[in-house]
């Protein structure tokens, strides 16, 4: 009976200390998912390499991330074929491709000050406080995107996405990466969005 209550005791403390959540203090506009344009061109485009950086430190983005950028350009209906600059020697028509460069900048101010206050009080309260008082981090990603006509023509698209990241003792690896996630897929949705309502300019319209 004793080994129970301790093992319940012990789950419901990791379990209330990895409680997160995210406060949105800015989203990019049309960041919900969006409808493929029902006006395709004959126009491929290439994604170049993607530029990352975190606190301005440059990171390798992962493949994972580069096919979800792939798989959200392909989802707009407005090029032909998208590929990756690395996989684009088979691309028909190559010479007339879109390249797109996108560029993701983002940050994470730790709240060091209030949250070594905050982790004292836990501490000295022998964790009592813990479901009381939360940490939390400032979480701020632009997203930019270029894209260049074969002409030589340039347009850019940008995004913004701001919150604030709250957690509990243990859960701030799990808040930041949930935080990540969420800011990408709602950046990338705008972006996107834009790309679409611009079709008539990948389509080197007069007067676009």
């Amino acid at each position: 009976m004793k080994t129970r209550i301790i093992l319940f005791l012990l789950l419901t403390f990791f379990a209330t200390g990895c409680a997160h959540w995210l406060e949105v203090d800015q989203l990019p506009p049309g960041s919900d998912d969006f409808l493929p344009s029902e006006v395709g061109l004959l126009i491929p485009a290439i994604l170049e390499p993607i530029d990352v950086r975190e606190n301005g430190e440059v990171l390798e983005p992962s493949q994972e991330f580069t096919r979800l950028v792939l798989e959200k350009i392909q989802r707009t209906h407005v090029f032909s074929e998208v590929s990756s600059a690395v996989e684009s020697g088979q691309i028909k028509e190559r010479k007339k491709a879109v390249k797109l460069e996108l560029s993701i900048d983002a940050s994470i101010d730790t709240n060091q000050a209030t949250n070594l206050l905050k982790f004292s009080a836990i501490c000295a309260s022998l964790f009592l406080l813990r479901p009381v008082l939360y940490l939390s981090d400032d979480f701020d990603v632009t997203a930019m995107l270029k894209a260049i006509r074969y002409d030589g023509n340039e347009k850019y698209y940008r995004g913004r996405f701001k919150g604030t990241i709250n957690y509990r003792l243990f859960g701030a690896m799990q808040a930041e990466r949930e935080a990540r996630e969420e800011a990408i897929q709602k950046l990338l949705n705008s972006l996107m969005r834009q790309v679409i309502r611009d079709v008539n300019y990948f389509a080197m319209e007069e007067g676009v």
